[in-house]
């Protein structure tokens, strides 16, 4: 029986001990929420063809973020209407599925009743070219497995057979080490490649359950944090950043208006969970995130979300109280909905200069 070498077994150690660290902080977070100056923010994570239940939103919340682009009304959203219109630019074989609202009929009472107001700051990325991410995506995770199962099944070279000569031959050094490092970095390379996808079906599986479970928040976690170091995924990263910057305004423009820091229950599909990092880190960063796009495809984005005013504000909403589920099923009491804009005036400067609009 083979027994561990202990530098083996320290380098095992220290990845088991980093991967509990990390564990721990992320659930933290998770029940603590993420306090900054700008606000403290309580994160919530779902599929998109599953809502989460009104007992999962905090009763001290202020400002309620769902991650949807407003069309007609709040009330009549759904799930197959946003994701046809972002991601396929209309008609898409998904619009007959089941409707799933994006804000469920007791949500919204309970929001109403607890005078929570709702906010919006989405960013409709079609010019990004949302699908063919994905496919490059599709072939780095095939280039990755296959480069991962020919790397772990690769044997060690065969030793040559001696040759009788009559001056001794020294055997060539460093050609073990080196074999070593190569594969070594062929299997970081190649897991670094699956990744996303990995991450992605732990997604799948662990969201979508009513309550926020350790594993449901572990695995939104860790398909977000994939967007930071995986430029494929640059689409996601942009809408972080932008969802981050708008939450950041509103967050001091509530403390500017009330002298308190606002509670935020946001609530993202789990691949957006990049979002608290960013949140962290404040708008001078993602304000930075934003600028350093090409700007001939900020102009693309901008226009395609109704100029730079639009692009650099978020929408907030405050419901009527008495407002009942009827009155959600047929639309009516929209009218007495207050509205107002949120934007961040740095940054609509910032984009103004760079365009030259």
């Amino acid at each position: 029986m083979e027994t561990i070498s202990r530098r083996n077994f320290f380098k095992l150690s220290s990845a088991v001990v980093g991967a509990g660290l990390t564990a721990g902080t992320e659930l933290e977070a998770g029940k603590e929420g993420i306090h900054t100056p700008y606000g403290n923010f309580r994160f919530l994570y779902e599929r998109h063809d599953v809502s989460i239940n009104s007992e999962d939103i905090p009763a001290n919340t202020d400002i309620f973020y769902r991650e949807l682009t407003l069309k007609e009304n709040l009330f009549r959203q759904s799930a197959a209407e946003i994701f046809s219109s972002r991601y396929f630019g209309g008609e898409s074989p998904m619009t007959p599925i089941r409707e799933v609202s994006f804000l469920s009929q007791d949500i919204i009472v309970k929001l109403a009743q607890n005078r929570i107001e709702i906010m919006i700051g989405d960013v409709d990325l079609r010019k990004v070219d949302y699908l063919a991410s994905r496919v490059i995506r599709g072939a780095e995770f095939g280039v990755g497995f296959y480069t991962l199962l020919k790397t772990l099944s690769s044997k060690p070279g065969q030793p040559s057979q001696k040759i009788e000569t009559s001056q001794n031959v020294e055997p060539t050094k460093g050609e073990n080490p080196r074999r070593k490092f190569l594969k070594t970095a062929a299997t970081l390379g190649s897991v670094w490649a699956i990744s996303p996808t990995i991450s992605f079906v732990l997604k799948m599986f662990g969201t979508g359950t009513p309550e926020q479970t350790a594993f449901k928040r572990l695995a939104s976690r860790l398909e977000g944090i994939q967007s930071h170091f995986h430029p494929e995924l640059a689409d996601n990263f942009f809408r972080d950043a932008m969802t981050a910057n708008k939450l950041l305004a509103a967050g001091e423009e509530y403390k500017k208006i009330h002298a308190t820091k606002a509670n935020f229950t946001v609530l993202l599909e789990g691949g957006h969970s990049g979002v608290e990092d960013l949140v962290r880190l404040g708008p001078g960063v993602t304000r930075a995130i934003v600028l350093s796009w090409p700007t001939d495809m900020l102009e693309a984005i901008i226009q395609n979300n109704n100029g730079v005013e639009d692009f650099s504000s978020a929408r907030i909403f405050k419901l009527p109280g008495d407002i009942t589920s009827e009155d959600i099923l047929n639309g009516g009491k929209w009218e007495a909905v207050a509205g107002r804009r949120v934007t961040d005036q740095v940054l609509l400067e910032e984009l103004r200069r760079k365009l030259q609009t």
